[in-house]
């Protein structure tokens, strides 16, 4: 187990908007990017080079963005992506490149950068080799908490409910194996500045109704799409200035060999 975790949470999303993509395919809107639902996406209709282009409505604070694709399993071509950013809508510049070979293993890929604060963000990429299926592009701000003990692990698994109803009209739940919900705590040790991290990132994704990326290793094999189990948090101050809180986390489905909803 690392000896840190970061958290990437979407908060400079909330009121953020898809200005305009280069292209959407019918029922694959361009909004389907900014709903925060992984099984939904947004899918080009050209081979051109596309342009997704976001307004957060006033310039916000941005330290990563976090790339969710659909189908990754066949988007892994070493092409580049680009990420800009502008004050105006007018120029932009660019805030790093990376590129879609990083999706050899799951569908999260994590750009790093200097804290940038501006309205309007953009991303660009070639849509004939990544097949222009995108499910989520999140702005996030990166929080990190990091201790020099091992935490123990408690993971368990739940599955959802489906309800069907019967020839005679009658409504069932049944609990079945299929779109299984991982469900899993983290006991963590930290001192003042470091829960102070740990709330921030929670207050970030407003308690649990957002999403946020969970890193704990180095690459983004490791990194996996969460919501917070609970809406507070429990400091728990075992010591003066040591906390030891539990943290509940949801995961969120998606198919592990990338194959298509």
């Amino acid at each position: 187990m690392a000896s840190s975790v970061s958290f990437y949470t979407p908060g400079p999303m909330i009121q953020a908007i898809c200005l305009r993509a280069t292209s959407e395919a019918a029922g694959f809107p361009k909004e389907n990017l900014m709903d925060f639902n992984p099984d939904t996406y947004w899918k080009a209709t050209s081979a051109a080079i596309q342009q997704i282009d976001i307004d957060f409505g006033s310039a916000k604070n941005v330290t990563a963005v976090v790339i969710w694709v659909n189908n990754y399993s066949g988007n892994q071509a070493a092409t580049t992506y680009t990420i800009y950013s502008s004050p105006d809508d007018a120029i932009y510049t660019s805030r790093g490149t990376g590129n879609f070979g990083e999706l050899a293993s799951q569908p999260i890929i994590i750009k790093e950068f200097s804290v940038q604060a501006f309205r309007y963000w953009r991303f660009e990429f070639d849509a004939s080799v990544t097949a222009g299926q995108i499910s989520s592009i999140l702005y996030c701000q990166k929080f990190t908490v990091a201790q020099g003990n091992e935490w123990p692990e408690n993971d368990l698994t739940t599955y959802s409910n489906r309800t069907f109803t019967s020839y005679g009209g009658r409504s069932f739940v049944q609990r079945i194996n299929l779109n299984t919900i991982e469900q899993f705590a983290r006991t963590y040790q930290l001192d003042q500045a470091k829960m102070d991290n740990l709330k921030a990132a929670f207050a970030d994704t407003r308690g649990s109704c957002l999403p946020l990326i969970l890193q704990e290793g180095s690459t983004n094999a490791e990194a996996r799409l969460v919501r917070f189990g609970e809406d507070t948090l429990d400091e728990n101050q075992f010591e003066y200035q040591l906390y030891r809180p539990t943290v509940r986390f949801v995961g969120m489905p998606y198919i592990p060999d990338g194959s298509n909803f």
